[in-house]
């Protein structure tokens, strides 16, 4: 499924306030209040990806297969809990974490 890149870009905001100015004797000073800028920004996505989610995940499971989230272990000892049965791939409900290490 190829990707179907989306640009998508906002021109963000400027408001240039008020300027209030103050004068004693030869002296002037000014002040801009309520000034707003907000930078435009650019972002990209890409409208296929749920759709390559989908057709994989049906492909997974047409053969047996299915995709498993577990959170990343915490501490050595979950992670070597897990490199200890990885090899023998034990059922998805007695996976408690996996290693943020790769494979």
């Amino acid at each position: 499924m190829p990707e179907s890149t989306q640009i998508h870009s906002n021109p963000g905001y400027y408001n240039p306030g008020t300027l209030q100015c103050s004068s004693v004797g030869n002296y002037t000073t000014c002040n801009r209040v309520g000034e707003v800028n907000i930078p435009g920004s650019v972002t990209s996505s890409d409208a296929n990806q749920g759709l390559r989610d989908r057709f994989i995940q049906r492909c997974l499971a047409a053969k047996g297969y299915d995709i498993v989230q577990r959170p990343i272990c915490r501490t050595r000892q979950e992670s070597a809990a897990y490199q200890a049965v990885r090899n023998n791939q034990p059922p998805a409900e007695q996976i408690a974490c996996v290693p943020n290490d790769p494979i």
